[in-house]
Order: structure tokens, then sequence, then C-alpha cells
């Protein structure tokens, strides 16, 4: 390869054309397409983050997922194109330095890894870690990788706190375990941390109002991470965590058989890994594949810094590995996960790359026929029937629960902001007071479209019950339309707020117990109080926590199963209230109580999570209603 560098020349070329990025989507209804309207919505709305809403991703969200939203489609791409131009700038003055067997080992493994797939916000982080890796080993000048890993952290901090923090993880790691002269760490440091503040300065004075809204937006965020891995857990195959361990198990071979220069390299990535891990084994299914790509992408980035034929062998032994697994995992039977012949010949023909790059140069005329696909979608996908004439007549802004937001968008709506965006992110204590908060202040939403749609078996009324309080508070039935299960509520003038009592009696019940509820028409809070084992504590943090469920027997029906959040269900489930239908929540805000619990049972997953015995803490409220008949 040294002796005939065109053909590194040549791969560089081939590498530049294949990661070309592109190819987004218009904007669309739905749980996911609302959040990511969202984040692209908010950039332009001013400094309301901390102070009306908070999100994982942050005033920058929209770079990880840009659409045709008031320009932010060229300011995405302009981002990804940068990335990506200046890792092919990096790769360029290795193979100008006759670095070339790295150089090229680097991209040839890239491209077979982004063929597997690596999510783009594991990647940003990656390449953040890349280049600060670049800043401390390259030959000099190194000052241009350090300033672009200050901008691009400081990017990524500002666009998705977990992302953000994984590749500042991948920087300090970096700074402080890689073999550098102690000076040149120090400059390069200070370069990197002048860089992210440049980014987050304007950042902070234009989407923030003032120190109090940022560290809000930074404690509501890592509320939302926090409650994560107990509200969005699911175990479609439990056997697959073998897969995973399969690949730490490679990592664990290639540290301790390396040498000092690359078990050093390599350890600077393990947060990320962990992060990665983290994430795609609370969902499992499509999401488990973002721990796999950036295992595989890893001995990518590991390559460029090799120094002899054992370290190269060593990183390809990684890489190997780390692809075979991630092959068998998905394709094993029934799992999903089957990545086409299509879409492999699609990028490793160019095909892809090309047509990105012919988008990026008719931007305009792209662009523009993304945001009219994205205008149809959304008008098609607001409140039912004549319901926008009646908002519009009485106009005021509108609260969508539990997610809808482009619909409502699309409709020519006022959209109210809630604390973790979509009521269905309230996953802990916190948001759902800073939630009901919003539905109980003077200045509440006018309106509320409410769509009775659950998600992973959680009901809607179950999750968030101080939120559920104050909407029974202040909002009354305005209109319902039964075919699409909706209902939409108008505030009402003034309205008492539900008070709770002090504790009225304790019980300790074991799992799988049936407790009877009080249905005389009062309405009770029962604090679910549940006891993490040592290993449940640990699950939490660094695996998941599998649903917890609450079986209940009502007056009319087979009993049934609902997903219950442990946090929000310690600060007590609403009993004996438990509309499901739209014709039951009309009821229960018409102050009566149709089909109510009779009696209930928590269940718990299997694994030694909890302690078997549950404390319930039985509060009355204020609040009566009349007993169904």
């Amino acid at each position: 390869m040294r002796d005939k560098p065109w053909a590194a020349w040549l791969l560089l070329v081939y590498y530049a054309i294949a990661g070309w990025p592109g190819d987004y989507p218009p904007i669309a209804t739905g749980l996911d397409d609302s959040w990511i309207y969202a984040i692209n919505a908010l950039f332009h709305a001013g400094p309301v983050f901390g102070s009306e809403v908070a999100f994982t991703y942050g005033p920058l969200g929209f770079l990880l997922h840009p659409r045709a939203v008031e320009g932010n489609l060229a300011r995405g791409l302009a981002f990804w194109i940068a990335m990506h131009l200046t890792t092919v700038a990096l790769l360029a003055s290795s193979i100008l330095r006759k670095r070339v067997w790295q150089a090229c080992g680097m991209a040839a493994l890239v491209i077979l890894a982004q063929t597997l797939e690596v999510w783009p916000e594991y990647w940003a982080a990656m390449n953040a870690g890349l280049w600060a890796m670049a800043s401390l080993l390259m030959p000099l000048p190194a000052w241009p990788w350090a300033v672009a890993t200050g901008l691009l952290a400081g990017l990524l901090t500002a666009g998705k706190l977990t992302s953000g923090v994984a590749s500042l993880s991948i920087v300090a790691a970096a700074f402080l375990v890689l073999p550098a002269p102690l000076n040149r760490k120090r400059r390069m440091a200070a370069l990197t941390a002048g860089a992210l503040a440049a980014v987050w300065l304007p950042v902070y004075f234009s989407h923030f109002n003032g120190a109090g809204s940022f560290f809000r937006w930074l404690k509501w965020s890592s509320e939302i991470s926090s409650g994560y891995a107990a509200a969005m857990s699911i175990v479609f195959q439990p056997e697959t965590l073998w897969n995973a361990l399969a690949v730490a198990f490679s990592y664990a071979v290639f540290l301790a058989a390396g040498g000092s220069r690359m078990r050093r390299i390599a350890l600077a990535f393990l947060p990320l890994l962990f992060v990665a891990f983290r994430h795609g084994y609370v969902r499992q299914g499509i999401h488990s594949t973002s721990f796999y790509g950036t295992a595989c992408a890893v001995p990518a980035l590991l390559f460029l810094f090799t120094e002899n034929r054992r370290d190269r062998l060593a990183v390809l032994g990684l890489a190997g590995a780390c692809a075979a697994v991630m092959l068998y995992h998905c394709n094993r039977p029934n799992s999903g996960l089957h990545r086409s012949l299509a879409a492999t010949r699609d990028h490793l023909s160019l095909s892809k790359g090309l047509r990105r790059l012919g988008q990026t140069l008719n931007l305009a005329e792209h662009s523009a026929e993304l945001a009219a696909m994205g205008r149809a979608a959304a008008s098609g996908g607001g409140p039912p029937g004549r319901w926008p004439e009646i908002i519009r007549a009485d106009f005021g802004r509108v609260a969508s629960l539990p997610w809808e937001i482009t619909g409502l968008a699309g409709s020519g709506l006022s959209w109210q902001l809630l604390p973790s965006l979509q009521l269905y992110s309230a996953y802990t204590q916190e948001l759902d007071r800073a939630t009901a908060r919003v539905f109980a202040s003077e200045d509440r939403p006018k309106w509320i479209w409410l769509m009775n749609a659950g998600f992973d078996r959680r009901s809607l009324f179950t999750d968030n019950p101080e939120t559920w309080l104050a909407i029974l508070d202040h909002y009354t039935v305005a209109a319902t339309h039964s075919p699409a299960s909706q209902m939409l509520l108008r505030a009402k003038p003034g309205g008492a707020a539900t008070k709770t009592g002090p504790v009225a009696r304790r019980s300790a019940v074991e799992a799988g117990m049936w407790v009877d509820a009080d249905t005389s028409g009062a309405l009770w809070r029962v604090e679910v109080g549940l006891q993490p084992t040592a290993w449940g504590r640990l699950a939490r943090y660094v695996y998941q926590w599998p649903p917890v469920f609450i079986e209940v027997d009502r007056a009319r029906g087979d009993p049934l199963k609902i997903r219950i959040l442990p946090d929000t269900a310690s600060a007590g489930l609403l009993m004996p209230l438990l509309p499901l239908s739209i014709e039951e929540f009309s009821a229960a805000f018409a102050n009566r109580m149709d089909n109510p619990v009779k009696r209930f049972r928590i269940l718990l997953p299997q694994g030694g999570y909890f302690d078997n015995s549950i404390q319930l803490r039985w509060k009355q409220t204020t609040r009566d209603f009349t007993p169904a008949p």
C-alpha cells in the first residue's frame, strides 16, 4: 500500500462518498415522529428550555434528527457534513504522513461497520474521541483536532445530554490515560475546553432564561434518563444478553493481550460502550443494534493508532469477533433485525452515498419537497372532526396527551409545552409534579386533546397520579370521539385542588397477593413501596428493571394486567378509579366512578430485582365520587 499511494487516495474517496450523510425523512405524526418534530421546532422557540420544557435532547437536538423545519435540514446537514469531512481530513493527513496502512485500515473497517449499521449519535461521539486522541498522539500540528473536539463535544452536549456526556467521557478518558507529554495534554485540553465554551455561550444566552433554567433542564433531563431503565424496559429474548457478554469478552481479551498503548486507547472508549449497551438493552429489539454497531465501529478507530503488525492483527481480531456476534444477533430466527442484501449493496456500491450527495447539491429543491410532504402528513393527523374549529372559536394553548405534537401543529393550533415534552416520558415523581403544576396553574392551557392510547402495556391514567388529579380538578369534557377513543377537555375557571390526607393505614403484602379496594366512592392514593434488592439497585444503573405490573379485577370484565412505573407508583396509585375507555373517562370528569377496581395485586418480575414483600400506604383524598351502581 505504501508503494501505491494512489490506491490509498482512491479508498479515501470511496470512504468520503460511502459515508456521506443524508436521506432524512419528512416530518410525520406518531410518538417518535412527534418528539423529532418538537426538537426541530423548539430551536426556534426562544429561551424555553428548563423554564417550560426539558428532554434528553437539548436546544440543538435537531442536529441529530434534522427535518425540513425552518431551515433545520440545511443546518443539520451542514453539521454532519462538517464532521464527516473533518474525519476525512484526518485520514488524508495520516496518508500524507506515511501512515497509509493505518488510514486505509480505519477507512475500510468503518465502511464495513456502517454496512452493519452504526447509530449516528454514537458515531458522532466516537468522532469526538477520535479527534481528541489525534490531538494527543498524531504528529504536530495538533491544535486543529483539539479545537474540532471541543466544538463537536459542545454541539453534542447541547444536542442530546446522554450523547454529549458520552463524548465528554471519551475525551476526558483520552486526556487522562493516553501516553502523551503532560504539556501537550494541558495545551490540547485548554483548546478543547475553549472550543466547547465557544459553543455553549451562545446556546446558553439564546435558549435558557438564566442559570436556574439551565440547571432545571439538567435536572429534568437527568430525571428522564434515570427513569428510562424502569419505564421503557422490554425483554424480548433475555438469552440475547449472552451475545452482549460475548462482545464484552472479546474486548476483555483485547485489553489483556494488547500492548500498553492500544490498551489505553481502547479503555477510553469503554464509557461509550457502556452507554450504548444500556441504551440497547433497556428497549432491546432494534435498539440493541446501537450497542453492537458501536462495538463494531470502535475497532475501526483503534486501527488508526496501531504501530506494528501485532497491534493491527489484534484490532482486526476484535473487529471480526464483534462483527460475527452482531451478525449472529441480527440473523437469529424471529429477531426482526435482518439487514437486507439490498441495503448492503446500496451502501457498498456507493448508490446510497451518491444519492445523498445529489440531495446535498440540490438541497433547496429537496428540502422544499420534504417540507411539502411533512405538511401533508401533519395536516391529516390533528384533532378529529370539527374540534380544530371549536378550539379556534375560543382560542388558547392546547396540550396534547399523551404524545401527539406534529398533528397539533399541522392543524395550526397553539401547542402547550410540557416539562417532559410528552406525558408518556414523565417517568418520575419530580416530572409528574412539574407536569401537574402546568395544569393547575392560573396560566394553564385552555384545551387538552386527549388520545386514550397505551404504550408498552402502560395505562394513560396509572402513570402520573399528580397530573391526573390536577386535570380532574381544573378541566371538564367539551367533546368526545368514541371511534377514535379521544376527548377534548376545556379548562374551567377556579376549581378546588384535591388534597391528600395523612397515611390512614399501612399494610405489608406479598407480591401476587390480592388486596381489596374501597369502592364506597372515596378516592385513595395507594403508595406502592417496592424495595429493590442489591442486584436490583445495581441493575437499574447498569442494565434495566424488567416491567412491574398491577393486575386489577374491576366491577365488570375480566382481570387485566397493566404496567406501572415504580417511581410514580410510590407516590400513590389512584384507587379504585381506573378509567380505560372514553366512556369511563367521561364518567370520571362527571364525578362518577364507572367500573371501579374491586381488588388488585402487584406482580414483580422474576430475577430477584425486588423484595417479595411490598409496603402499601393508604392516603384518602378530599375527592369523592358517586359510587358505581
